[in-house]
Parts: C-alpha cells; structure tokens; sequence
C-alpha cells in the first residue's frame, strides 16, 4: 500500500521538481554541457591558460641546415693580444685572443682564440688593437697545442665570420659614478700607480709566454740567431715575417727550458739526416 502511494507521487510530481536533481545526474545526457567560452578566456594579451602552456612547451620549429649554422657561436669580448699573421701559402691570416667575461660575475673570464682569414683578416689586421671590446660570430673550431706542463692538448678557437666593435657607454654608465660638477685638483696615487706597473709586468709576463708558445708551434717560421750572436743584447729568436723577438731568461718556466731542449734535440737529429738525404721532411715531434 504504501509502495503504490510513492509510485503515484512520483507520476504526479511536477517538472519543475525534476529539473532540480538534474545537476546531480551522472548520466552524460542529462548534463547541461558547459560554454566554450567556460574553459576559454577571450582576453587577447595573454589568452587562456591553457593556450599559454601550450606555447610554452611546444615543439620547437624545424629549421633547413645551412653551412653558416654548422656549430655557430659568437661572444663579446676584449682583444687581448696585438694580431699576428698566419704563415700558410695562398692565403692571408691573422690571429690573436679574445677575453670573454660575464656580466653577472666580471671577475670570471675564459680565453679564447680568434683566427680571421682572407679579407676578414685583412680588415682586422689593420683596424683591430689590444683591449677593443668586439663581437665575433662564426664556426667553432679546434686545435692542440702544448700547455704550461709541457703536454698536448686540445683548445677551442672561432673562426671569425662577422665582426663588430661594441659601443662601451652603456656599460661605463652602469659601472662608473657620476663625477661631481666643479674643479678638482688633479692627485696621483702611489698604490694605484704601483697596482698598475705590476698589472704592466704581469702583461708582458703573458705575452711572453704566448710568444713562446706561437714559436714551438712552428720554429720553422724562426730564425735562430743563437750560435752567430755578435751582440749579447741581440735576440736569441727573431720571427722571419713579423720580426718578433725571443730572449732565453733563466726566469722560464720548466716547459720552456724542456721543450727548447726537445728542439735542439730534434734539430741536431734532422742535421744528421740531411747529411744522409737532403730531401725535406715534417719533424716528428714527441712529448713525453
């Protein structure tokens, strides 16, 4: 009796009321489905959430390989030495060393060399000088050399496809405080003068060292004036194009002395061949 009473009131019961337990229905029919613009935000600077994600991790683009991004990098840096030539035939190369240093820490830098050809190196042969402040792009390269321990390792270097001087006001307006408007009497330091001379000292100390460096590259592009000296003061080593000049000081670090023993070592051998057959040969050198 009672169960046909609640079956009749459910007949009888008004839409209205039924429309009310709608939202409660987990059937997919009977839901009232949401707006697109429920999910979608028609602001159009930023766009919706979902959108923005979207783009920030998308796929990135494909791109046609070109020669010119074949391992591509460019820095801003100082130049640290005055350019030198590259002996090679048919062609005209300089190079030299570019310091690059971080903004967020200036007191971190890293060395690396710069190698300009043709006409590049002929435009920067004759404009670039110690210490310009330039950008560089090009192609990353490698090479070996000895280091300070007297061992053969490999070294980065770029070879300069695009070059630009950097304007330094910004950056001097950044670091430097405004001076103050009036006469002022012109002081020198002694601390800062002494600081200086020995920044001076320590430079030519590097110098020197590269300029080592350059000559065990290749001591054919030197000549040896040792045994013919008439004069103490002159040269033990005098380059045969750019005329740069080399003194044995007992101030050398071990891998100077070594690798210059080497040297006469390896030149005494190649005198005692030629004696034998005169046909010029590449010298093989060996570093233990």
């Amino acid at each position: 009796m009672e169960l046909s009473r609640f079956s009749t009131l459910l007949r009888n019961a008004a839409p209205c009321s039924l429309r009310k337990l709608l939202p409660f229905s987990s059937s997919s029919s009977s839901v009232v489905k949401p707006k697109f613009s429920d999910y979608f935000s028609d602001d159009p600077d930023g766009g919706s959430p979902v959108y923005r994600h979207k783009l920030r991790f998308q796929r990135p683009t494909t791109i046609k390989w070109r020669e010119q991004f074949y391992n591509s990098v460019s820095f801003i840096g100082s130049v640290v030495f005055p350019l030198k030539k590259i002996c090679v035939p048919d062609r005209f190369g300089v190079c030299t060393f570019l310091e690059v240093r971080s903004s967020r820490c200036p007191e971190r830098s890293f060395r690396i060399l710069l190698s300009m050809w043709d006409k590049m190196g002929e435009t920067s042969y004759k404009h670039l000088r110690r210490n310009d402040l330039i950008y560089v792009s090009g192609q990353l390269g490698s090479y070996k050399k000895v280091d300070a321990n007297g061992e053969l390792k490999m070294y980065y270097k770029v070879i300069v496809k695009e070059l630009n001087y950097v304007a330094q006001n910004g950056r001097q307006q950044c670091c430097q405080k405004p001076e103050k408007s009036g006469p002022k009497e012109e002081t020198i330091s002694t601390s800062s003068m002494s600081d200086k001379n020995s920044s001076d000292v320590e430079q030519k100390k590097r110098d020197r060292l590269y300029l080592w460096q350059v000559f065990f590259a290749n001591t054919y592009e030197w000549w040896d004036n040792r045994r013919g000296k008439t004069n103490s003061k002159s040269p033990d080593f005098k380059h045969k194009d750019t005329g740069e000049v080399l003194w044995i000081d007992e101030r050398d670090p071990p891998w100077v002395k070594r690798l210059l023993q080497l040297h006469d070592s390896t030149m005494l051998e190649r005198g005692h061949q030629e004696l034998v057959n005169r046909r010029p040969r590449m010298t093989l050198w060996k570093f233990e």
